[in-house]
């Protein structure tokens, strides 16, 4: 490993400094997006598609595969990532949400149900003035 950063430096400091800007942004983007859910988000069967930000279907659709692959250059760093110093899983899981891929609705619901992801989005929400989630199956906010 260590040979392998001698032998690629530059490959190395453009991975760390990928690594800081996206840990940075991630301390203004996950506030700001946990604070956008609706509370009842997560108690649908199905997730709501909302149009992109125009009703124009060319214009959607370039918006769609240009979000996925953000997203799926965001998994490959990641996984780059858990090799070397940054946030990998962090990263892996931003890249995740960011594309579109049948069970993505069943991976949030499942994800935001663990307890520890619950009571993190309900302290952020709280301290932002929001409502706290309503999770699914039991109907109840976990605090």
């Amino acid at each position: 490993m260590i040979t392998w950063i001698y032998s690629h430096k530059a490959a190395f400091w453009w991975l760390a400094s990928l690594s800081m800007i996206i840990f940075a942004a991630s301390l203004i983007i996950v506030p700001w997006a946990v604070i956008r859910i609706p509370p009842d988000y997560f108690t649908r069967v199905k997730r709501q598609r909302r149009l992109l930000i125009t009703s124009n279907f060319a214009v959607q659709g370039i918006l769609i595969i240009v979000k996925n692959i953000c997203g799926l250059i965001l998994v490959v760093a990641g996984i780059i990532m858990l090799l070397i110093p940054g946030q990998g899983l962090f990263t892996i899981f931003i890249g995740l949400m960011l594309m579109n891929f049948p069970g993505k609705y069943q991976l949030e619901k499942w994800l935001i149900t663990k307890n520890s992801v619950a009571r993190t989005v309900n302290w952020l929400r709280r301290r932002a003035g929001r409502e706290p989630l309503i999770f699914p199956d039991t109907g109840q906010r976990k605090d």
